[in-house]
């Protein structure tokens, strides 16, 4: 199985530079940088859908839907860059973006 942080660094948009930014609290950049806000979500939003799509976080049994849970951050978590702080940024644009699609 392909670990997650494979899949993270191998997104496009996800260069070793952006790397400790996907993994800090960019909520922030939501204001002040929101091109490099958007761009940190969607490098999370890739990572996550390829990852769900083969079964890689141990939280998810199901390919169609992302369970989000204390699970999800330790299955994205890495020694080198720690818990992802912005993560919950990531499922609140998921959450918007089903809605708009529902609605």
């Amino acid at each position: 199985m392909t670990p997650f942080s494979d899949i993270l660094e191998t997104r496009q948009n996800a260069s070793k530079a952006r790397l400790p930014a996907l993994y800090a609290d960019f909520r922030p950049l939501k204001q002040h940088n929101p091109e490099g806000y958007n761009a940190n979500i969607k490098v999370w939003q890739s990572a996550l859908s390829t990852a769900v799509q083969e079964r890689v976080l141990s939280s998810n049994d199901s390919v169609l839907v992302l369970e989000v849970t204390t699970q999800l951050q330790n299955d994205v978590s890495t020694a080198r860059w720690g818990r992802p702080l912005g993560l919950g940024s990531v499922v609140v644009f998921f959450r918007f973006v089903r809605e708009s699609v529902d609605h």
